[in-house]
């Protein structure tokens, strides 16, 4: 591997597991020789049958410690709000704010093949059609973390207050 002295790169990035890997195993190597090269940035897809987005950004900060992390995109249509809030505020946790969340619509030919109602990819169209829909939707994903994180500071205030008065 070629050696930088420590030069870093952060405005180059690269998208692991592109296409349709033969392991997701294969990202521990390229995120640890990403880091070595001083490369800034990885970008995560999401496939229904190999690579999802939440699990692979998990395994992605795992074995990081520097690099940017990026979805690129997870479809907000198939998962709740809520979940996506969750695991958005959850991977900001556990890579010290490294990770950003990209959102993307996915596709309707994707969406029916693996079963979604016609319905649920018209509905989809019809947000894409409709920008304050769409920002209705973000809005939601957003008043989601902070929901999570107001309840996330409620319970430390109440373990703090507990551990106070235990001592």
């Amino acid at each position: 591997m070629p050696h930088f002295q420590g030069r870093q790169f952060e405005e180059l990035g690269f998208y692991t597991l592109a296409g349709a890997p033969a392991s997701t195993r294969d990202l521990i190597a390229e995120v640890r020789s990403a880091e070595e090269l001083g490369l800034g940035h990885c970008f995560i897809s999401e496939r229904f049958n190999v690579k999802e987005a939440a699990t692979v950004s998990g395994a992605v900060g795992a074995v990081s410690e520097r690099i940017a992390i990026a979805t690129a995109a997870t479809n907000h249509h198939t998962r709740h709000p809520t979940i996506t809030a969750a695991f958005a505020s959850t991977m900001h946790s556990l890579t010290g704010g490294r990770f950003t969340l990209g959102l993307g619509s996915g596709f309707s030919f994707v969406l029916s093949a693996v079963g979604l109602p016609l319905g649920w990819v018209a509905l989809r169209q019809a947000r894409q059609a409709n920008a304050p829909q769409g920002v209705a939707i973000a809005s939601t994903v957003m008043n989601g973390i902070g929901l999570l994180l107001a309840a996330l500071l409620l319970v430390f205030v109440v373990f703090a207050a507990a551990a106070g008065s235990a001592s």
